[in-house]
C-alpha cells in the first residue's frame, strides 16, 4: 500500500513514462505517414509511367500504322504505274501494227512488191475464207492477175492484240465497202487473225487467216 509521499515521489517517473509513450506514438505516426507518403509517391510515379507508356505506345502504334499504309500506298502506286505503262505499251503496239496492216493493203493496191517484201516474212502464209492457202509468191501472182479495186474502203473493228515478246497475234473484224460498176455499195465482213513477228527490230506479218462472216 502506497503512502501519500510515495505517490508524490512517483510523480516524476509517471510523467517520464507518459512522455516516452507519447514520443513512441508520435514516431509510429510519423513512420506511418512516411510509409503512406512513400506509397502514394510510388503509386503516382507508376501512374505517370503508365500514362507516358500508353502515350508512347499509342504514338508508336499510330506511326507504325501510318508507315504500313504509306508503304502499301507506294506499292499500289508503283503497281498501278507499271500497269498503266504496260497498257500504254500494248496500245501503242496495237496501233503500230494496225498501221502496218493498212500499209500492206495499200501496197497490194499499188502493186508495190518491194514494200511487201519488207512487210511480209519470206515464209508468209495466207489462209483464205474458202480454205485456200497461199504463200508470198502465190500472193504476188494473185495481185498481178486481179483488177485494181476502185471505191473500196476498209475498216477495222473489235481489234484485240496479244503480245508475246517478239511475236504478237491480232484479231479484228474487217469491214470492206465495195462499189460495183453500177455504183451499188456492197458490204462484206470478215474475221481476221494475224500473226506478227519481230525480225531485225522490225515487225513483219508472218501469217493471216480470214473467215467470211455471214449475216
Amino acid at each position: 500500500m502506497l503512502r501519500p509521499f510515495d505517490i508524490l515521489n512517483d510523480a516524476p517517473n509517471n510523467s517520464f513514462n507518459r512522455s516516452a509513450k507519447s514520443a513512441a506514438f508520435i514516431r509510429k505516426v510519423e513512420g506511418l505517414i512516411h510509409c503512406v507518403r512513400a506509397r502514394l509517391i510510388r503509386a503516382l510515379c507508376r501512374f505517370l509511367y503508365n500514362q507516358n507508356l500508353e502515350i508512347t505506345m499509342s504514338f508508336f502504334t499510330k506511326s507504325l500504322v501510318l508507315l504500313v499504309i504509306g508503304f502499301f500506298c507506294v506499292l499500289q502506286s508503283v503497281a498501278q504505274d507499271k500497269t498503266d505503262a504496260k497498257v500504254q505499251k500494248q496500245e501503242k503496239l496495237k496501233q503500230g501494227l494496225l498501221q502496218l496492216q493498212r500499209t500492206i493493203n495499200e501496197a497490194e493496191t499499188k502493186r508495190d512488191f518491194a514494200a511487201l517484201d519488207r512487210l511480209l516474212t519470206e515464209d508468209y502464209i495466207f489462209t483464205e475464207s474458202n480454205g485456200r492457202i497461199s504463200d508470198r509468191k502465190q500472193l504476188y501472182e494473185d495481185i498481178k492477175k486481179s483488177e485494181p479495186s476502185t471505191g473500196e474502203t476498209i475498216n477495222y473493228d473489235d481489234v484485240k492484240l496479244f503480245s508475246y515478246g517478239d511475236s504478237a497475234v491480232m484479231s479484228y473484224l474487217l469491214v470492206v465497202n465495195v462499189r460495183d460498176k453500177e455504183g451499188k455499195e456492197n458490204i462484206y465482213r470478215f474475221r481476221g487473225t494475224v500473226t506478227w513477228v519481230k525480225q531485225q527490230k522490225r515487225w513483219r506479218m508472218a501469217a493471216i487467216h480470214v473467215a467470211h462472216v455471214r449475216t
